[in-house]
């Protein structure tokens, strides 16, 4: 019996944001810290042809 987790949800166009199940993650107001674009890095080549990076669900 496999137990589900809630899905994150990550906007990457326009404003910058982060949904896990119902609650948002809020990054306070400073959202241009050095943690959070290295986060916004690393998501972004990880789903959007990074070096041998593929998407999840695709064969």
């Amino acid at each position: 019996m496999e137990k589900e987790l809630p899905e994150l949800k990550v906007y990457m166009l326009g404003r910058f944001s982060m949904i896990y199940g119902d609650q948002a993650i809020s990054f306070k107001r400073n959202t241009a810290t050095k943690a959070v674009k290295l986060l916004q890095i690393l998501l972004h080549e990880t789903f959007c042809g990074g070096a041998g990076a593929e998407f999840p669900g695709r064969s």
